[in-house]
Parts: structure tokens; C-alpha cells; sequence
């Protein structure tokens, strides 16, 4: 009998394409993509953290006519609804937290080892900068987002409020007066993540969402995607993790990119709508009433990764946790998805998050959604 070749299970993210081939018994995975800069990107960083963390074996990387293709070896188990961080998460949401924990065991106590031996203190223009700096600089996606003033929240009575008019509103969040002065917040991001600020980096993949993380059948760990690879700002490696478990894993990839749960349909039942009211009070004054709180097995891996990582590194560095984190938090907000783009009880969840995170009163666990909100008993 002829070697047999088998290719399954094609999919589409943005540009890219990744399919499934098996060539005898080998089981391989490949990503084709169009944009050889962000093809290079991603080799540049596997090999700058490969010697630091468990990655699927590199077979090839070249360019096929105008496309850049690279082959690694397929991650197992490969069956939908396994073999990512997501799928432990929703497994525990219908039964018991074993499983994750043990997932998360190995995953923290890499995080820890890893990051213990690379940590160091330097500029920030030396760090990858595409999640966070890039977008906050001149003609990033913060301009790109919102540079042309867009409504950022439409009430019901039709009426709408614009980048520039927040900071002469007053925004009630769930019964607390808060400011949001837009211009404002977006100079203190430049400064906070400028090149030349200061900032305790260490080697990381860069992007620790959950469908970035693989747990193989005994629970071990494997990173993907590495675009993002290599020196990290801490607070922001932290910040993605956290946020993406609070708010993004939670609510808004469901409600928004749809096509990433093709081979995780499980996971989609553990997405929570939030309960949101939005309401003008005066002229200028809007109240935003929201209950949303993660899954109960994305709040234990949250508080677990805020016991053992991000205290821990906060504390080792001198740093008050919530002050590290919030310009990197509030980038989590503005600039992955843009508000003007969303459902107005969606944007009003994230614009209620952002005011609450840069109050005087904010408390982290209850801003992760680790504590009641206190909001309204029953919000229609």
C-alpha cells in the first residue's frame, strides 16, 4: 500500500489558513499566510522563545508563490472540544476543577520558573511592543479606533456621546459617580507605555489567551502563536491573561469572532451575557447598571493566577499590582475591539469597566469580577 495523505479540517482566521495534513503516520499542522512580515514575525519568535517553553515541533517555513507556509507538528488531542486551556475551563464549568487545576499546575509553574529566570528591568521600547505600544503610539489602533471621535455609546432615547463629550458627562456605574475624560486618558497611555519608560520584562509568548495554550491528555502544557514571543512587559503578559479570563473568554470572543469556537462549540455555553441597563439621566449624566461575572471555572483560574503569579511578581518588583496593570487593562478595553463597534449595552459594559478601573475606590478582584459588581438585583 501507497503512503497515504490526508488533509482535514481547513480553517479561515483573518487572512490566514491552517489545515490539518497527515502524511503516513505523521500528523502535522499547517499555517498559510499571505503577509510574509507577519509569517517571518511569527518564526522570529518561535525561536526566540523555544528553548524557554514547550512548542510543537518546527518542521518548515518557505514561501509557496505569495504565500509563507510553515509545518509543525499537529498538537494532541486534536478531537473538537479538546486539547486547548478553553476546553479544561468548560470542562470544569460542568463538572469538577481536578482536571484544570492540574493543567494549571504545570502551566503557573512554568510561567514561574521561566519568567523567575528572565525577568529584567529596561526600557520599554525594548519589549514587543504589538499588543500594547504600538496601538497606544501616533497612528496606532487607538487613533485608528477612535482619532476620528466616533459615538462611542448610543442611549435609548436616541440620543449618543462622542469621545469628546465624556469629559463633561458624568457616568453613574452602578449607583457611583464616575469621569471619563477621553482625551486625557489617551495622553496618560502614551506616557505610561512610552518606549523610554521603564519596565520589568521577561520571556513570554505574549498573547496568554486560552485558545493560545494547549494541554495535552496528561495535562501538560504547550504555547501557540508567536507573533508576540519573546521580551514581554510583565504587566501586560498579565494583564492579557486576566482580562481575557474576566471579560473577553467570557463574553465578548463569543459575541464577536464566533468563528474561533468552530472546533470548541462547548465552550460557547459558558459565554455569559451581562445584565445592562443604560439610561440618560440629565443632560449630562448617563447611568450604566451592569451584573457580569465570569464562569465559575474562569474565576477560579483567575484567582489562581492572581495568587501565584501576578501577586508574587508584583511583590518581587515593588509594584502595586492594580497601578502596574491599569494602563495595560485599559488597552485591553479600548483597543482590541473597538467600542464603536459594539452593541451599546456591550460598550456600556466596557466603558462602566474602564471608569470603575481608574476611580479612586477601584478593587481589583471585584473589577476581575471575582466579587459581586453591586449592581442592581434584577436588571431587565
Amino acid at each position: 500500500m501507497g503512503l497515504v495523505i490526508r488533509i482535514a479540517r481547513h480553517r479561515r482566521f483573518t487572512a490566514n489558513h491552517t489545515f490539518h495534513l497527515d502524511v503516513g503516520a505523521r500528523r502535522l499542522f499547517i499555517k498559510i499566510s499571505p503577509n510574509p512580515t507577519e509569517a517571518a514575525a511569527e518564526i522570529a519568535g518561535y525561536q526566540r522563545i523555544r528553548n524557554h517553553y514547550p512548542l510543537p515541533a518546527l518542521h518548515a517555513h518557505r514561501r509557496v508563490g505569495r504565500w509563507a507556509m510553515t509545518v509543525y507538528d499537529r498538537h494532541e488531542p486534536d478531537l473538537p472540544d479538546t486539547g486547548l486551556l478553553l476546553d479544561a475551563i468548560t470542562a470544569s464549568d460542568a463538572g469538577a476543577l481536578t482536571g484544570l487545576d492540574q493543567g494549571l499546575d504545570a502551566i503557573l509553574g512554568h510561567y514561574q520558573q521561566v519568567i523567575g529566570a528572565t525577568m529584567r528591568h529596561l526600557p520599554a521600547g525594548r519589549t514587543i511592543g504589538k499588543l500594547y505600544r504600538d496601538r497606544v503610539q501616533p497612528g496606532g489602533r487607538l487613533d485608528l479606533y477612535y482619532g476620528h471621535n466616533p459615538t462611542l455609546l448610543t442611549i435609548p432615547d436616541g440620543s449618543a456621546i462622542r469621545c469628546s463629550q465624556l469629559r463633561e458627562t458624568t457616568l453613574v456605574v452602578n449607583g457611583q459617580p464616575r469621569q471619563l475624560d477621553f482625551n486625557a486618558l489617551a495622553t496618560d497611555l502614551r506616557t505610561a507605555l512610552h518606549p523610554d519608560r521603564q519596565t520589568w520584562a521577561a520571556t513570554t509568548q505574549g498573547d496568554p489567551t486560552d485558545f493560545n495554550i494547549g494541554l495535552d491528555k496528561d495535562r501538560r502544557p504547550v504555547w501557540f502563536d508567536y507573533d508576540t514571543a519573546g521580551l514581554n512587559a510583565l504587566p501586560g503578559e498579565i494583564a492579557c491573561f486576566l482580562w481575557y479570563q474576566r471579560l473577553h473568554a467570557a463574553w465578548l470572543v463569543p459575541r464577536y469572532n464566533l468563528g474561533a469556537f468552530v472546533d470548541h462549540q462547548r465552550s460557547l455555553a459558558d459565554a455569559i451575557k451581562p445584565q445592562v441597563r443604560l439610561a440618560r439621566l440629565s443632560a449630562r449624566t448617563i447611568a450604566i447598571d451592569y451584573r457580569h461575572r465570569p464562569s465559575t471555572a474562569r474565576q477560579h483560574t483567575i484567582a489562581r493566577y492572581l495568587d501565584q503569579l501576578a501577586r508574587p511578581l508584583a511583590a518581587t518588583t515593588g509594584t502595586d499590582l492594580l497601578a502596574w496593570l491599569r494602563p495595560y487593562i485599559a488597552m485591553r478595553l479600548l483597543a482590541v475591539y473597538p467600542l464603536h463597534r459594539m452593541e451599546p449595552t456591550d460598550a456600556a459594559l466596557s466603558i462602566g469597566l474602564l471608569a470603575e478601573l481608574y476611580s479612586s475606590e477601584v478593587d481589583l478582584t471585584r473589577l476581575l469580577g471575582l466579587t459581586d459588581a453591586g449592581a442592581l438585583e434584577d436588571i431587565p
